[in-house]
């Protein structure tokens, strides 16, 4: 049998995006070609992950990019690498990118680096921006091939010089679209079971409840719907550090009746078959899974102009974008849907057939091997 490339995944445990990024990338891997390694902080859910690796390994990782959160878990990570000696090191977002850099200086594996959305294009001071870049400057040294997850991440490394043009690679975030569908199809998540009444106009925005995604806006905008549409009911899928400050506003703006907040969910896509429309009012992001799930599944899209929209909308066509913390542009959009029955279908067509064309999760899989591959 000839012998597997070992991969090693090096990620930080954080509910979002990355973690279904790795989880649908590794089990889509030929196993008889791949064999796949995780090193993760010690939050990751092992039942969830176990099934899809041959080796998981713990090590911990904060939240924080400072020097001295970096190197112990990159000593750690470094006697993992000397350990499983992999052929690819593939890191994942700023501190596991950070920590398995540094980890992997000296040896011979092939190191992937994928920031999943680049830290200094966070709303963060200008201070912090130039720390970051700094560090992916110094840590693009010794990275052979950056993933870009969007052809925005990708001008954005040129325009802020973080390494030449050579190793950036652009590879569009995918969907699995058989099981999106197979998901949807065998939902039992029902109006009657969340005692949402039967003629609700389900608006709603899966993500994590913090400053990021920006769900004071969607709130906010939610309140504006409900005046314009009786029917209308809102769902946020997820949770985060701002739920307690969310719930409170939603009680303010007397929305309590006509809301509902579920909570962490692991499978979101049981509640995605519910929505009239769907939302992504993001202040930042690299290019989330979550726009693509909801273009597979025909939803009219209502997108901020995050970095990577572009990528994913073409407004009007196959979704509306409006503008970061546009309150009122956001109402205008779910009612120009709601009026519009043409337009809806129009745009929920389209929704699918651009997933179907743009993020297939085979063209992800097959561009991710070739630049394994390629020496």
């Amino acid at each position: 049998m000839e012998k597997r490339i070992k991969i090693m995944h090096i990620a930080q445990a954080y509910p979002g995006g990355v973690p279904v990024y790795i989880e649908t990338l590794v089990k889509h891997l030929d196993k008889s070609k791949y064999e796949n390694i995780l090193v993760c902080s010690h939050a990751y859910e092992e039942e969830r992950f176990a099934p899809i690796f041959d080796v998981i390994e713990k090590i911990g990782m904060e939240r924080s990019i400072s020097l001295s959160k970096i190197l112990k878990p990159a000593m750690a990570a470094r006697k993992l690498i000397k350990k499983h000696k992999p052929d690819v090191i593939y890191c994942h977002s700023s501190i596991a990118g950070a920590v398995g850099r540094i980890a992997a200086i000296g040896c011979s594996a092939k190191v992937i680096y994928n920031a999943h959305s680049w830290a200094f294009n966070m709303r963060i001071s200008n201070k912090k921006k130039l720390f970051y870049r700094w560090i992916e400057k110094v840590l693009a040294l010794f990275t052979d091939k950056i993933l870009c997850v969007s052809n925005f991440e990708k001008i954005s490394a040129l325009q802020n010089k973080i390494c030449p043009p050579k190793k950036l690679n652009v590879i569009l975030n995918g969907v699995d679209i058989p099981h999106l569908d197979k998901a949807i199809a065998n939902s039992t998540v029902t109006k009657t079971s969340l005692n949402i009444p039967e003629n609700a106009y389900i608006i709603g925005m899966v993500g994590r409840i913090s400053e990021q995604k920006a769900p004071d806006v969607f709130v906010k905008a939610a309140r504006k719907i409900k005046d314009e549409i009786p029917e209308a009911f809102f769902i946020i899928v997820g949770n985060g550090p701002d739920q307690e400050s969310i719930e409170k506003t939603i009680e303010s703006l007397d929305l309590k009746d006509s809301f509902l907040i579920t909570g962490w969910i692991n499978n979101p896509l049981d509640y995605l078959a519910l929505f009239d429309q769907a939302l992504l009012l993001s202040r930042w992001e690299g290019l989330p899974l979550v726009v693509p799930e909801y273009l597979a599944a025909s939803k009219p899209v209502v997108c901020s102009k995050i970095d990577a929209v572009n990528d994913m909308i073409e407004n009007g066509v196959n979704g509306l974008v409006v503008d970061i913390d546009d309150v009122v542009g956001t109402k205008d959009a779910v009612l120009k849907l709601y009026c519009d029955r043409l337009l809806y279908e129009s745009i929920a067509k389209k929704a699918r057939d651009v997933a179907e064309t743009k993020f297939d999760l085979s063209v992800e899989v097959f561009s991710f091997e070739k630049l394994v591959l390629n020496k």
